[in-house]
């Protein structure tokens, strides 16, 4: 995956849970970095995309809450290893499953994710796998550590979203439906009852809080946070000179609240 750093990732969403499959499919969609290739919902199905598929997964994501009678782990690690293509797995859950921990050694096995920890972020955690990285959450940390599990020395721990930082619970509430949900501002009305005026004016405040309007500014601080990512430079420079087809201010707005922070494991 060297050049994957320059090109969208195509993935396939693996969950037999058609509302999961598709909020998943949502948040991958609206990064500029992620492609969903395919939303399957069986091990067939995932054999058979494997197997036609005219150009290379870069991962599969698969929830291992919904699929245990569909599509076993394993198995599912074992066609990706028999795939000449070089597709990963990034698996994601609810809580951590030792069994699946213990297959984490599995060189196609790039991520393992709690949702709970995740939350937004899938798109960033793929952008990491495909540095090289391992990508864990704090939760498949601590699990692996009480088991004595030894993980591989490329693995990161995705953290907090960043906007965590600076924003507070109350407005990382708001962010989430404005600009990750993408909320009508009727409908964003009507969940925190509002009047339609003051949820305008609610909303060119977060564009303020979350750095937007810093950035039309020419404040550095949101372009230092892109600068290493070719996809993320390109389009916000699109942005800032109004180029035909670039991204909404919305857009942008998502890519800063749903940016994660990464850290090291440290094993005990």
């Amino acid at each position: 995956m060297n050049n994957a750093a320059k090109r969208s990732l195509r993935i396939a969403i693996l969950d037999s849970d058609p509302y999961s499959r598709s909020w998943n499919a949502s948040l991958l969609m609206r990064d500029w970095r992620t492609r969903v290739f395919a939303e399957i919902e069986s091990y067939a199905q995932l054999e058979t995309l494997l197997a036609q598929s005219p150009m290379p997964l870069d991962f599969v994501i698969a929830d291992l809450d919904n699929g245990t009678e569909n599509y076993a782990l394993p198995a599912v690690l074992k066609l990706l290893q028999e795939n000449s293509k070089k597709t990963k797995l990034i698996a994601i859950g609810q809580k951590p499953d030792e069994e699946a921990l213990k297959h984490f050694q599995t060189s196609v096995f790039a991520g393992y994710l709690l949702k709970s920890e995740a939350q937004v972020s899938l798109a960033w955690a793929a952008r990491e796998c495909s540095l090289g990285f391992r990508v864990i959450t704090p939760g498949i940390e601590v699990a692996a550590n009480r088991t004595g599990l030894k993980l591989p020395q490329n693995v990161v721990v995705m953290l907090e979203k960043e906007a965590a930082g600076f924003l507070s619970s109350a407005g990382q509430f708001k962010v989430r439906l404005a600009f990750v949900m993408s909320m009508e501002r009727d409908s964003i009305a009507d969940e925190m009852q509002l009047e339609q005026d003051s949820v305008f004016t609610l909303i060119s405040r977060l564009y303020e809080s979350v750095g937007v309007n810093d950035l039309l500014d020419d404040d550095n601080w949101v372009r230092l946070v892109c600068e290493e990512d070719p996809i993320l430079r390109e389009k916000i420079q699109a942005f800032l000179e109004n180029q035909s087809g670039a991204p909404g201010k919305e857009s942008v707005a998502y890519h800063i609240v749903t940016k994660p922070l990464f850290r090291k494991h440290f094993s005990e």
